[in-house]
């Protein structure tokens, strides 16, 4: 069984994910899906977390340029949404339906820091 993560440890995985960039976007729609499905079963919540803002960070970029996020992308980023969701909610002390959201807002607050 794993700990719940604290509200410290959910920062420290952001500001890490977004200092280090450590998994980049794959432009090939095929092997992203692969690669995004493969870090969603893993059950590892370092890789769900950075899997969501590696793809919020992609959303907000094509949004940037008035484009859309592709659809096999937000249906991974809301699967991965909905295995964080109440771990993340507990963690934050925020309601469920706040997490993406909030994640949302904490990631464009640390990329508008860098």
């Amino acid at each position: 069984m794993q700990y719940v993560l604290s509200k410290k440890d959910v920062y420290t995985l952001i500001e890490e994910h977004i200092s280090q960039s450590n998994f980049p976007w794959i432009e090939d729609k095929k092997a992203r899906t692969v690669a995004f499905e493969k870090m969603l079963n893993s059950n590892d919540r370092k890789d769900i977390i950075s899997l969501i803002l590696t793809i919020k960070k992609q959303q907000n970029y094509l949004e940037s340029i008035s484009k859309k996020l592709h659809a096999s992308d937000l249906k991974i980023l809301t699967e991965a949404e909905a295995i964080m969701c109440d771990e993340l909610s507990i963690a934050l002390e925020i309601p469920s339906s706040s997490v993406p959201e909030t994640i949302h807002t904490m990631l464009n607050e640390r990329l508008s820091d860098n």
